[in-house]
């Protein structure tokens, strides 16, 4: 197994991060969502353009694992919010490399990175069993349920929060 590095994203890093999120949702979603929608939704949420303007907001955290081959393997991006709850925005680890214990790295870097956090909040299709899985390990709970999932879409979400 490769050595995996989990570090602040880099200017350098948004094509991969682009096409690592196009990857994964095309992979993810392609028995939940027709190709028109997936292409919608990461032509919106995952061009290099807005996750430019992620990677230089500085009220969010935006982590990259990288292999020691240089490739990105997985993102997350997360913000705390003025009620010291952690609002996890993107965790996404490529499909070739899932089971490697990526995500929790990326998850468990992101809980160092905010301290002060009392909670996370995030939101989830209801269909992603594997996601919903790994977070209900991590001790998630089912809280609510949106039908604008990002706030942007008409895609349905289940909302989940963990006290930390």
């Amino acid at each position: 197994m490769s050595d995996i590095k989990i570090r602040k994203g880099q200017a350098g890093d948004v094509e991969a991060v682009s096409h690592l999120l196009k990857e994964t949702w095309r992979a993810t979603y392609r028995n939940i969502y027709s190709a028109e929608q997936i292409r919608d939704l990461t032509g919106r949420w995952h061009n290099p353009e807005i996750i430019q303007r992620q990677l230089g907001d500085d009220g969010s955290r935006f982590l990259v694992a990288e292999l020691d081959d240089g490739v990105i393997a997985g993102h997350l991006l997360a913000r705390l919010r003025a009620d010291n709850t952690i609002l996890l925005t993107r965790l996404y680890v490529r499909p070739d490399a899932q089971g490697r214990g990526i995500g929790k790295m990326l998850y468990q870097h992101m809980l160092s990175v905010f301290p002060d956090a009392k909670s996370i909040e995030l939101e989830v299709e209801p269909q992603n069993t594997k996601a919903l899985g790994f977070y209900h390990a991590l001790g998630f709970v089912n809280t609510g349920r949106t039908n604008s999932c990002g706030g942007d879409s008409d895609i349905p979400a289940l909302i989940m929060e963990r006290l930390l």
